[in-house]
């Protein structure tokens, strides 16, 4: 287990004039040796020629502001703007990767970097003046939708933001969104179908839902469904929704048909066989719906989801069943065909959604469709490290397909947030963390508590595939 921290020898030629451009107070011990994201100049791996390579850093962007590390105990610091630390009742910042840009936001305040340079393209507050916390972004079309509630009346809030490279614009909608809601609602091209919070002696059922067009900020319909949709149940025109008997029932799941352009209900069956927990409904363009978990349960060998299996999306007969425990992770259009992307036991293969026959062997280097399945953790770390071992330069461990053995140890308090890929079709994580020179020691005066970071940092690094 490594101990300490270790220079990446990938970042060396960022390191001219380092001793330059270093925080102040450089003797504070507190601070620790600088890594490749010290400079405060953006920086890039064209630089160093290592673009790609697996543990190179990408780009590494300096954050405006004062921030802290906000101790968490035995799981570590994270990173923080100085007004955030004082309580729990704010989500910590997250990213939200689309076409092209990075949307970083902490609370109300976004900024947009291109994701090829790191460059900070603009920096927005989304409706400042009302108190509030964000819960979730999700991209939808070309649009980011953003969920919040109101931290004194506790109100579902929504907000479409129109990211334009130089002037973003926003817009709150009024629409009575469930509270609780936090993104990844079901979506499809422009249409974004919500919970609604109801009022009155109905209050608390979440059985009623309305379709939004993000792209106008007009609702379509509003209607009662029997459950709550999956995320990948929506198509063009039917919505599919699938209704479990609970677990003191007996009898058979029942998947309910939809129309996309009113609400009503237009047909249901029932689902062959006993119930599976955990399935889910992805519904393709081409008229099946493939039913399964969307992920093996662990990382590594063996699958602990059931077998993947599809239907008819208008009669409900079972087409075909996967012949061993598997998970769907995407579904792709290729020609008049969908291809459902899965994992067993022997890796990432993608079958015919409507015969359910193996059409690729393996899949793995196809990032652009199983980006979802990369990401990054230190609890590897945090339950093997020494009593030496400083927790504040806790290490992430990426992982993904084809992804091999690396540590991330670039910063103090990293934390991942989420992933993208490049134009050349290369995976790229994305993480928040202080370049360890610039941490300084806890200072009685200090606006909050914890250890400040005078170089807080945005980065990126490749995951080699």
């Amino acid at each position: 287990m490594p101990k300490g921290w270790i220079v990446p020898l990938v970042g060396l030629v960022w390191f001219v004039s380092l001793v330059a451009c270093a925080p102040e107070e450089e003797d504070d011990p507190a601070a620790l040796a600088p890594t490749a994201i010290s400079p405060d100049e953006r920086g890039t791996c064209k630089g160093a020629g290592n673009c790609g390579t697996a543990g190179a850093l990408r780009w590494s962007l300096p954050l405006e502001g004062r921030y802290f590390l906000k101790d968490y105990g035995d799981d570590g610091p994270i990173v923080l703007p100085e007004w955030m630390p004082y309580g729990n009742e704010f989500p910590p910042p997250e990213a939200v990767a689309h076409d092209g840009t990075l949307y970083y936001y902490e609370q109300e305040r976004f900024r947009a970097v291109d994701t090829e340079t790191g460059e900070l393209l603009w920096t927005e507050e989304i409706d400042p003046d009302r108190p509030k916390a964000v819960d979730g972004v999700q991209a939808v079309g070309d649009t980011l939708v953003v969920y919040a509630q109101a931290t004194r009346t506790e109100e579902g809030l929504l907000y479409l933001v129109d990211p334009e490279k130089d002037s973003p614009r926003w817009q709150r909608v009024d629409v009575p969104l469930w509270s609780a809601a936090s993104g990844n609602g079901p979506a499809k091209d422009t249409r974004l179908l919500l919970e609604s919070e109801l009022a009155g002696p109905r209050a608390g059922e979440l059985d009623r839902y309305f379709l939004l067009d993000v792209a106008t900020g007009e609702v379509e319909w509003d209607a009662d469904l029997p459950e709550r949709p999956d995320r990948d149940s929506l198509t063009g025109n039917v919505v599919y929704v699938e209704k479990s008997p609970r677990k003191d029932e007996k009898g058979s799941a029942r998947i309910f048909r939809i129309d996309m352009a009113d609400g009503r209900e237009l047909s249901d069956f029932l689902v062959p066989g006993e119930p599976r927990e955990g399935e889910r409904v992805h519904a393709t363009e081409t008229g099946e719906l493939v039913l399964g978990s969307s992920s093996c349960g662990k990382q590594g060998d063996g699958c602990d989801a059931d077998p993947v299996r599809a239907l008819d999306a208008e009669t409900g007969e079972l087409l075909w069943e996967y012949h061993e425990n598997a998970a769907i992770l995407s579904l792709v259009e290729r020609g008049a065909t969908t291809l459902v992307y899965i994992q067993d036991k022997d890796g990432y293969r993608s079958v015919d959604a409507h015969t359910g026959a193996v059409v690729d062997e393996d899949v793995s280097g196809d990032t652009e469709n199983l980006i979802d399945q990369f990401g990054a953790s230190d609890s590897w770390w945090r339950r093997e490290r020494g009593p030496d071992d400083d927790l504040r330069m806790a290490p992430a461990k990426p992982f993904g397909p084809g992804v091999g053995e690396f540590s991330v140890k670039f910063a103090a308090g990293t934390r991942y947030l989420t992933s993208y890929v490049t134009a050349e079709g290369e995976a790229v994580g994305v993480y928040l963390g202080c370049a360890p020179d610039g941490m300084r020691s806890r200072r009685m005066d200090a606006p909050a508590p914890g250890q400040e970071c005078v170089s807080p940092r945005l980065f990126t690094v490749d995951y080699g595939v």
